[in-house]
């Protein structure tokens, strides 16, 4: 389905996505590289208070101390999610509309349709990868290992959650709006 319709607007002579202008965002390097220490401090500060021994490498730590590890970064996340809005809006006056609100829900539906239609496009060959990469290379990760062997569900639950939920929207956050917004801003003409 959405490849047909990826083909069906080349073959119109448009491209895949349509772009949407936009205004250049107003925040510089100087809020970008700000975002990013308070990142950093707040990634050290929910390590720090996890109660995690953090002089133990990732293979030795115990289930309960990647259990506290990965709440603690996904509080964290979430903080710096909230406070990173904040600080752009405050320091860098960005408005609503440069942090990707609009109040208008057509382009709110447009941007959920163009979101499952990305995802449907993307799925496919990326899966089909995947699999054929796994056939030759075994994949092996200490957390994974130890989420099959002994993870509880409290553990599930935090994993998928901290992996499913709030990674990708502090991504998105900061790579997509903050990095590549600044990005587009330097790159585009006055």
């Amino acid at each position: 389905v959405a490849w047909a319709a990826i083909a069906a607007r080349w073959r119109q002579g448009q491209p895949a996505i349509a772009p949407v202008p936009r205004r250049n965002v107003p925040w510089r390097a100087g809020h970008v590289l700000g975002i990013v220490a308070i990142y950093l401090a707040a990634q050290a500060a929910a390590a720090f208070l996890s109660g995690a021994p953090l002089d133990v490498a990732a293979e030795d730590r115990t289930v309960d101390d990647i259990l506290a590890l990965t709440i603690a970064s996904g509080v964290a996340n979430l903080l710096m999610f909230a406070i990173g809005w904040g600080f752009l809006v405050v320091f860098s006056g960005a408005a609503w509309a440069d942090l990707g609100i609009s109040g208008d829900d057509r382009i709110w539906l447009n941007d959920l349709k163009l979101a499952g239609l990305t995802f449907l496009a993307a799925a496919l060959p990326v899966y089909a990868v995947q699999m054929a990469a796994t056939q030759w290379i075994e994949y092996e990760h200490p957390v994974i290992s130890m989420l099959i062997e002994s993870g509880g569900p409290a553990f599930w639950a935090a994993a998928v959650i901290s992996a499913v939920v709030i990674a990708p929207l502090f991504e998105e956050f900061f790579f997509r709006l903050v990095v590549q917004g600044w990005l587009e801003k330097k790159v585009s003409p006055p």
